[in-house]
């Protein structure tokens, strides 16, 4: 995971500030994600990534973002393909990622708009 998020920071980093300018969308399937927690899925993947790295690199995204992430979709659960107690852990994780999405992309939304009407205030006396 640590070399996925390398690769996303390298990718989206616009060098001088460290931030990228424009909106990201996300889509996110659930395939992507170890089986243990995401069963209700047509193609498991095992070994795949934790929903605390996931939950890490949107966090990582929505402060490195000066409009964070503006999309996420959470794609490929299929509840008809596992138990009924695997389709509930499966929706049990998407419903955590998203929880977890939204409260970090409100907190740093809420500092980056106090930024920038400082920002503005700082050029209007200038």
């Amino acid at each position: 995971m640590d070399a996925i998020l390398a690769e996303i920071k390298f990718e989206w980093s616009n060098g001088s500030s460290g931030q990228f300018d424009f909106p990201i969308h996300v889509s996110l399937d659930v395939d992507s994600m170890d089986p243990i927690f995401t069963p209700a899925t047509g193609t498991p993947v095992p070994g795949g990534i934790s929903p605390v790295d996931v939950e890490a690199t949107l966090a990582w995204c929505n402060r490195h973002a000066w409009r964070g992430l503006c999309h996420l979709d959470i794609v490929e659960i299929n509840c008809y393909l596992s138990t009924p107690s695997g389709a509930a852990k499966t929706c049990s994780t998407a419903a955590s990622v998203l929880q977890t999405w939204l409260a970090t992309h409100r907190f740093f939304a809420g500092r980056k708009a106090a930024e920038a009407k400082a920002a503005v205030a700082g050029m209007k006396r200038a």
